[in-house]
């Protein structure tokens, strides 16, 4: 079992996961995340980063489509509901792979889901994904995407 932390504040650490299969910067979920975490420039926001298992390579438009969700959720996270803290867990799991993304904001009763809630569930409809959505006012928001490992055939790297 691999568990790699990454850490941003107003400095980063680097992502030292362990990579599986033939994994590059393309097709890697982890490097992407870890990119987008970096360019993160919210003052006062801490964000953690936890990867589980082994990262196995993914066809880039999958990539690009998480790293969107989590852009959206961050956004979310700060300008709704005002988070300090937001943490991102990538699992890896024998069957899906599980990006749950949990702050510390001040959360909701009743969330109305807006267009970028509903941009991710149609973004991840096309990858027979799913997006389910947990909060409660004072409790911050957690947002759960889960996506099925794509057939090896269905998509081929353009590196290699």
């Amino acid at each position: 079992m691999a568990l790699s932390c990454f850490t941003c504040h107003s400095g980063c650490k680097q992502l030292a996961g362990r990579l599986e299969g033939k994994v590059r910067e393309g097709n890697s979920l982890s490097i992407a995340l870890g990119k987008l975490l970096q360019s993160c420039t919210f003052p006062g926001l801490s964000l953690e980063f936890l990867l589980r298992e082994n990262e196995r390579p993914l066809p880039e438009n999958l990539v690009g489509e998480l790293v969107n969700c989590s852009r959206e959720g961050i956004t979310n996270a700060v300008k709704h509901g005002k988070a300090q803290r937001i943490d991102l867990v990538l699992l890896y799991g024998k069957k899906q792979i599980i990006l749950l993304l949990a702050d510390n904001g001040s959360g909701c009763r009743h969330c109305c889901p807006g267009n970028g809630l509903g941009l991710m569930r149609s973004g991840l409809d096309a990858f027979d994904g799913s997006l389910t959505v947990w909060s409660e006012p004072g409790e911050g928001f957690q947002l759960t995407l889960r996506v099925p490992y794509p057939a090896e055939q269905s998509f081929v790297t353009a590196k290699g």
